[in-house]
């Protein structure tokens, strides 16, 4: 690859570059960061100069005059601060310094970490989440605002509402929007608030400042307040870089009083204009149909019908009559159809009729029946033969036939058998079983083989 074919950038172009991706990235426009003071200078054009570090590195950061005649304390080298800051390049020099917005020292920073402990506690809890928003409505007609009676706050608001809805309602509740007291008078007047039940959306608003002016805007209390709320909330705390518990937890969170008003009122001018394309949408879509049924009764005058209105009666009647004789054409071919396909129907039932089977079905009961019988003749007639030979058999093994050839059957008195002379002793009684009866004896002597 040729030099001239590679992408060569000038020190310039890196330079913004870099710049343009800081400024888009959200990070780099709002962050804190906790360091010591060092190098610290302050510049006859109001503007604060100094370095922020750690132990391992350190950065510059400026102050603009601004922010610094807000100050409430006087920086001093070597003091441990909490900075709310956004990254800046500078093109030329090819540097990178620190715009500080807030700053405050480690006992301000305090508030902070109470901050966030609340900030993180409610959003556990899920006072935070997104489906228990409630939907701004787009045509308020009532809307209260919480804010100072007197002040740049509600002179916005008014002044907006003003050019937006005229028509739209407005009921201020003042009260404290900064120091001692001020979270339960806000809580008051939101209470006060709640219980007019012709209000649409609710407005609490102040003016920017300090974590320690905006502190009352960070109230537990003043947050559950407002998520029990059944009117919807928009916040419009300090200016767009400040964010309080309030924001968080409000039904919408507006950068300033007057975007506030603007979320809560639709444009006047905007509805005009939107009416009046619906206007003339209208009379354009009104027009269309009025030539079209223009065209439609031009048609209609050229119709021969609308100038001989009985020629429409009679060719409506020979249509008629045409109709009929279709129909009953139709309705006469159909019921011959069905005339036919019942004739076939009862000569395919007349040829597998029960009645012409049965003479056939009978014989051949007949010839199964013969069958069966024969079976069961010579079934019985071996059945016979057999028990006749087992009837000789069991007359064979009959004792009383063994009897009646001479033998006869010895038992002892208590009719036990007696198979050999040991089974008995001399005057022992026995029975003797002969073909026709039975002898009593006594043993008088016994002898063996």
């Amino acid at each position: 690859m040729t030099l001239e074919e590679r992408k060569v950038y000038t020190v310039t172009q890196i330079n913004h570059f870099l710049k343009v991706y800081i400024e888009r990235e959200q990070f780099f426009n709002d962050f804190w960061v906790k360091a010591e003071v060092s190098s610290l200078k302050y510049h006859t054009s109001g503007h604060i100069y100094f370095n922020l570090k750690d132990r391992r590195s350190q950065i510059r950061a400026v102050i603009f005059k601004r922010e610094a005649s807000k100050l409430k304390f006087k920086l001093l080298d070597g003091m441990e601060v909490f900075a709310r800051c956004r990254l800046d390049v500078y093109i030329e020099g090819g540097t990178y310094s620190l715009i500080i917005q807030e700053i405050q020292t480690t006992g301000e920073g305090e508030l902070y970490k109470k901050f966030l402990e609340i900030k993180e506690k409610l959003r556990r809890e899920g006072l935070f989440e997104p489906e228990h928003k409630k939907t701004i409505p787009g045509f308020a007609k009532t809307i209260g605002v919480i804010t100072a009676r007197t002040g740049a706050v509600i002179r916005d608001i008014l002044r907006v509402i003003k050019r937006r809805a005229p028509w739209v309602k407005v009921y201020l509740f003042p009260a404290l929007v900064q120091g001692e007291g001020a979270a339960e008078d806000i809580i008051r007047a939101l209470r006060l608030a709640r219980s007019f039940k012709n209000i649409d959306v609710i407005i609490i608003g102040r003016g920017g400042g300090s974590m320690e002016d905006l502190w009352c805007f960070n109230d537990e209390t003043l947050a559950r307040e407002i998520f029990e709320t059944e009117i919807p909330v928009v916040s419009a705390v300090g200016h767009e870089i400040d964010w309080t518990i309030v924001d968080y937890v409000s039904d919408r969170r507006a950068a300033t009083p007057t975007e506030a008003a603007e979320i809560c009122t639709p444009d006047r001018n905007e509805l005009i204009k939107n009416l009046n394309k619906i206007i003339d949408r209208g009379m354009k879509s009104m027009n269309n149909r009025i030539n079209y049924y223009e065209e439609v009764m031009e048609d209609i005058k050229g119709c021969r019908y609308f100038v001989q209105p009985l020629l429409l009666i009679r060719d409506r009647d020979e249509a008629l009559v045409k109709n009929i004789n279709r129909l009953r054409y139709m309705i006469g071919n159909s019921l011959n159809l069905k005339n036919n396909r019942i004739n076939n129907y009862i000569k395919v039932l007349n040829a597998y009729s029960p009645l012409k089977l049965l003479p056939t079905k009978k014989d051949n009961l007949f010839v199964l029946r013969e069958k069966i019988v024969n079976n069961y003749r010579r079934f019985i007639d071996k059945k016979r033969e057999s028990l006749e030979k087992s009837n000789q058999g069991i007359k064979l093994l009959n004792p009383v036939n063994v009897l009646n050839r001479g033998y006869a059957i010895v038992e002892d008195k208590n009719r036990k058998l007696i198979k050999s002379i040991h089974s008995v002793e001399k005057d022992d009684d026995i029975l003797v079983r002969v073909s026709d009866g039975t002898i009593l004896s006594k043993i008088q002597d016994k002898k063996g083989l």
